[in-house]
């Protein structure tokens, strides 16, 4: 079948179907802080995880497609992190790759705005993970990386303003 002849549903369909085969590769993860506030999130450890090793983390956010509380739509909304996960890359470049869900009424780094109601603080809960995920792996803190794109671009932005020495580069898009 001619790519002309497939539906823009189908595309999308034959998109998210990608994305779950990928997000399978994930470790899927929940993290509760002490206000009970949740954060979905996907896991990918670097291809032949070596404990004795430091190695990069990059915080993948994704479009507004991504978010939602399935755990695997964010994978489908996030293209550096499909990028970033297929085979060539995982052995070229080994590195955590963190993809959380934003949740269905959040914004990445929109707090307490009347468009986005949700009192869930999803900048914190981000943070809260990154600092988890370090004190469980070996993760080189010099070489913290982030990207988004679309609602995970403005993401992107947002946050190397707020936190601008957390993070080594940043590739924001869209």
């Amino acid at each position: 079948q001619s790519s002309q002849s497939i539906t823009a549903f189908e595309r999308h369909k034959m998109g998210v179907e990608s994305a779950e085969i990928t997000a399978d590769f994930f470790e899927s993860r929940m993290f509760v802080n002490n206000k009970s506030d949740t954060l979905l999130y996907r896991l990918l450890k670097p291809f032949n995880y070596d404990p004795s090793k430091k190695y990069p983390l990059v915080l993948c956010l994704s479009g507004v497609g991504g978010r939602g509380n399935d755990n695997v739509t964010q994978i489908a909304g996030c293209w550096p992190a499909q990028i970033l996960s297929n085979n060539e890359n995982k052995k070229r470049y080994p590195s955590f790759l963190f993809v959380p869900q934003c949740p269905n009424e959040s914004h990445w780094g929109a707090k307490n705005l009347d468009k986005f109601p949700s009192n869930i603080d999803v900048e914190s809960l981000i943070f809260e993970v990154i600092s988890e995920l370090e004190s469980e792996f070996k993760i080189d803190t010099t070489r913290r990386y982030i990207t988004g794109q679309s609602m995970g671009g403005f993401g992107t932005w947002h946050y190397i303003i707020s936190k601008p020495q957390m993070f080594a580069a940043a590739i924001p898009v869209c």
